[in-house]
């Protein structure tokens, strides 16, 4: 057992008693010094401060130098989807947010941009055949129709019965394309 005082005003203690059980086997003088701090001791404290300083800096520069890489790693995925949905956005429909071959949110968002990008080509492709096919069968009845007028207006056709019942069918056969466009 080691028992410790204070050390009295006057800057010296009593000789300390080391005891095992209760038989002393050493004391101990333990002395405060007079002047405050040996050299040494000012020399160890200026050596700790500045060993302390330039950990704390390296600490700071590793996880500055860290933070920017991960935030590297985290925006350039992000980046290549915003200049591809700002690409699909002004009218390129074959932009694609790139490979996504990352297991994580990011990738889930190319490969959902990615899927959706090629579900509008398809639908697009689509309107642009719908399209093309309604113009084609439009242009037949207003073909007939526009022959059948230009002879009878040039004197070639006769306004017959039978004329006016072709155009007649031609009318109707429009406005039945015209009503199942409207049901579609």
């Amino acid at each position: 057992v080691l028992r410790v005082r204070p050390y009295p005003e006057n800057g010296s203690a009593p000789p300390l008693a080391v005891e095992v059980g209760y038989r002393t086997v050493a004391t101990v003088l333990v002395e405060r010094p007079l002047s405050g701090l040996l050299p040494s001791e000012i020399n160890l404290q200026h050596k700790l401060i500045d060993g302390i300083a330039i950990s704390a800096l390296v600490a700071a520069l590793l996880a500055v130098s860290s933070a920017l890489l991960a935030s590297r790693r985290l925006v350039a995925p992000l980046h290549k989807l915003a200049v591809a949905v700002t690409r699909y956005g002004a009218g390129d429909r074959s932009s694609r947010a790139g490979e996504a071959k990352r297991g994580d949110e990011i990738g889930d968002l190319a490969i959902a941009f990615n899927s959706m990008a090629a579900h509008l080509e398809r639908e697009d492709s689509l309107r642009r055949s719908l399209v093309a096919d309604v113009a084609h069968e439009l242009r037949t009845p207003l073909a007939i129709l526009r022959a059948q007028l230009d002879a009878i207006s040039m004197g070639i056709a006769e306004p017959t019965e039978q004329t006016l019942g072709s155009l007649s069918e031609e009318v109707d056969r429009l406005a039945r394309f015209v009503d199942d466009l409207g049901v579609l």
